[in-house]
């Protein structure tokens, strides 16, 4: 009798959901800096701030995903 392991699929959909949010989030953080470069508006550089860390935060977690659910 063998034994077969399946692999959830888990791992890999949790880690495209993060990749998106990456995605978005970084989408936001070049269009909030194009609006600071064009207006000189100091709010602008908070919310670039703000994309900065859910793009940073959202790719760890795309990367711990794939490696804990492997």
């Amino acid at each position: 009798m063998a034994d077969t392991l399946q692999a959830s699929d888990k791992g890999l959909g949790l880690s495209i959901t993060f990749s998106v949010v990456a995605l978005v989030g970084a989408l936001a953080m070049l269009g909030t800096s194009y609006l600071y470069a064009l207006d000189g508006d100091g709010q602008m550089q908070l919310y670039s701030g703000i994309a900065f860390a859910v793009a940073v935060g959202a790719g760890s977690l795309a990367v711990a995903a794939l490696h804990m659910f492997e």
